[in-house]
Formats: C-alpha cells, sequence, structure tokens
C-alpha cells in the first residue's frame, strides 16, 4: 500500500491547470502589482481571481487564487494528488537443476518495487498561496515598518501590494516511482568447492520523479524581455497572475541492463576467495548526477532517454577471505577455537571501477 502524505485541518494547497480559468487572469496597476481596487495607478477595479486566506492569521490580505485548489476542499484530494492505491508489489523467483545431479542451475526472478512520495515533494509546498504571505513593502520607518517615511500613513493590510507569487507543486497525475527488476542466471559447480555464477540483471524504472517549469513567457517575446531588463513579464506569463510554477511529476524512464560473473571458493577451510565482473549499461532521463534535468529534445517526456553521465560500466571486485582460529589455552587438548561458528575472520577486498561520473570519467 502508498500512503499520500496529508496536513490537517485543510492547509495544504497545489496549482492545477485545469482549474485556471483564462477568464479571471490577473490585472494589473501600472507598477506591475495584481490590481486590488480602483483606486491602485492604472486600475479601473480590482482583479479577478481574488480571495483571501482560510488561516486567520493572514485575515485580510488579499491573494491571487486563480487555479488554486486546497486539499480536502471542492473534491481536491487531502494529499493533494491522485491515489494509485493499491500499489500491488509481488516479487518471484524460482531455480531449477538442469541436470539433477546438483552441478547446474538455472536460476531467476522478478519482481516490483515501489518509491513512496518523499517529504520534501510536500514541504515543497508549504509555502504556497494562500496559507503564506511575504510581503514587500518600501519606504517604511526603520524603528517601525508599519508607517511609510514619506506620508506617515500606517501600512495596514488593506493596502499591501498583490504580487505574482512563485508555486512549487505537484502534478495532480502522480503515479508512484515505479521499478520493474528482475534476473536469470546459470550456476556451474566447479569441483566440490568452488561455484561460477554468470546472470542478466536488468531493470526498468517508471514514473521517476522530475520537475517542470510551467509558466513561461513566449519565445518570441525573450529579446525584448532581456532588452527592457524583464519589464512587463507579469503580463505575458501563461498563468497571468503568477510568477514561476515548478510542478513536481512523476514521468521520466529509466533503463539498467548488466551482465554480472561471479567466481567464489574456498581453498582451504579457513580460506574463502571470490571474483566478480560486472559489465552495465544505463540510461535514464538525467544529465546531472545531483539535478534531473530533462535532455533538449522536443520528444514527449516518457520518451526523453539516452545514455547517463553517471555510469560505473565496469566493476572488478576481488575478495579473499581468512578465517583467523583462535585457540584457548584451557582448552588447548581439545583443539577447539575459541570463537566457533561465526568467528574472527580477517579478509581483504580489491576493487576497480571504470566509468562516467557526474565530474568525468572515474577510475578507482
Amino acid at each position: 500500500m502508498r500512503r499520500i502524505p496529508t496536513r490537517a485541518n485543510h492547509q495544504s494547497s497545489n496549482f492545477y491547470p485545469n482549474l485556471y480559468n483564462p477568464a479571471n487572469a490577473a490585472t494589473f496597476d501600472s507598477a506591475g502589482n495584481i490590481c486590488s481596487g480602483p483606486a491602485d495607478p492604472g486600475c479601473t477595479a480590482a482583479s479577478p481571481g481574488l480571495g483571501t486566506s482560510p488561516n486567520p492569521i493572514l485575515a485580510g490580505l488579499q491573494f491571487y487564487e486563480n487555479g488554486i485548489g486546497i486539499g480536502g476542499i471542492n473534491g481536491i484530494p487531502k494529499g493533494l494528488v491522485k491515489s494509485f492505491l493499491p500499489a500491488f508489489g509481488p516479487r518471484v523467483g524460482f531455480a531449477y537443476d538442469l541436470t539433477g545431479q546438483g552441478k547446474t542451475a538455472i536460476r531467476g526472478g522478478f519482481g516490483i518495487m515501489y518509491d513512496r512520495i518523499q517529504g520534501n515533494d510536500m514541504y515543497n509546498g508549504a509555502t504556497n498561496t494562500p496559507f503564506d504571505a511575504s510581503p514587500t513593502v518600501h519606504n517604511v520607518v526603520l524603528g517601525n515598518p508599519g508607517t511609510n517615511v514619506t506620508t506617515g500613513a500606517a501600512v495596514t493590510s488593506a493596502n499591501l501590494p498583490i504580487l505574482p507569487v512563485g508555486i512549487t507543486g505537484i502534478s495532480n497525475n502522480y503515479p508512484p516511482p515505479t521499478s520493474y527488476q528482475f534476473s536469470l542466471g546459470v550456476q556451474q559447480s566447479l569441483g566440490a568447492k568452488s561455484v561460477l555464477s554468470v546472470s542478466y540483471v536488468g531493470s526498468q524504472d517508471r514514473h521517476e520523479n522530475d520537475y517542470a517549469e510551467i509558466n513561461l513567457p513566449p519565445a518570441a517575446d525573450l529579446p525584448a524581455l532581456v532588452a527592457s531588463g524583464g519589464a512587463g513579464i507579469n503580463q505575458l506569463y501563461g498563468y497571468r497572475g503568477y510568477g514561476a510554477i515548478r510542478l513536481s511529476n512523476d514521468e521520466a524512464n529509466s533503463h539498467y541492463n548488466s551482465m554480472q560473473v561471479d567466481l567464489h571458493g574456498n581453498i582451504r577451510s579457513d580460506l574463502q576467495l571470490q571474483f566478480g565482473y560486472t559489465l552495465a549499461k544505463t540510461q535514464d532521463a538525467t544529465t546531472s548526477k545531483r539535478q534531473r534535468r530533462r535532455p533538449q529534445t522536443t520528444s514527449p517526456i516518457p520518451m526523453r532517454v539516452g545514455g547517463t553521465t553517471v555510469v560505473l560500466r565496469n566493476s572488478i571486485v576481488a575478495r579473499r577471505i581468512h578465517q583467523l582460529r583462535l585457540q584457548s589455552p584451557v582448552l588447548e587438548e581439545q583443539r577447539k577455537p575459541l570463537l566457533e561458528d561465526g568467528g574472527w575472520r580477517l579478509g581483504g577486498v580489491r576493487d576497480r571501477y571504470h566509468g562516467i561520473g557526474s565530474a568525468g570519467p572515474i577510475w578507482e
């Protein structure tokens, strides 16, 4: 099962493009603020789409709320997104003795795994309108920010400017990140104490997370905006009345395929040797180890898959494990180890990696 995090008392909000009504797009005064009424310069009336906060602490402040939904109200899910319960995650495996002599075995497995909605997915929206207000007020008395230094008038919630605010939200269609993992391999006994294993191990990962900026001015207007220093950008946004709108989406894909070879054996009763080699290839929708950025292409998001910049293409591991047999003076005549099953062991590990990292090639 996958539970969607919720907040009590309807204190969470999100932006839904389908709820945005272009007929209620914001209107602006000559200073670039959203019109709060006919007293604002260049305004004949208050902008459509204005509302107030259900938070009593913010009583009297106006917010632009066109396209905003509050969790648990008017059909908005309490967790802000559609629930995809139940998340069925079976895991199956098999082993088959190919010859019936216990020398050769074929093994395989398949499983479906899910990730949960991370805390940051919800915390990033904690300051969304109408539950947070960070007004910027100019020309106030330093000792009393509630007084205008020019006019001496009191600065109240009624005369605070209504600014286009940024939104960090979640796409309403938010399926759980899913990983389909599978393997198929052969194990062959080499003598009485050694085993060679050769396997294919892979995964197909779906609904991986990324963020999309959905409120951008038309590309044709960018040269004029650059030349003017951004003047008038609020009137050019697609969702007029807001600044940046970043929505978290579970939509990216990745693939992992590898050949894994393992040879291990008991040389003596107290000495084990192991050698492992992995040849792997990974493709995903990232171009950075620390940030998810979509490849520069116009194809649909789920198809935007390319070679990852963080991959260990070749991995070699060699291990030597020696069991340390400590004898007790009291039990010397019986020749018993001081620590029996699971006693002290000395081991040595040597790893070699070859691949591409976020800062360049990896050699270790």
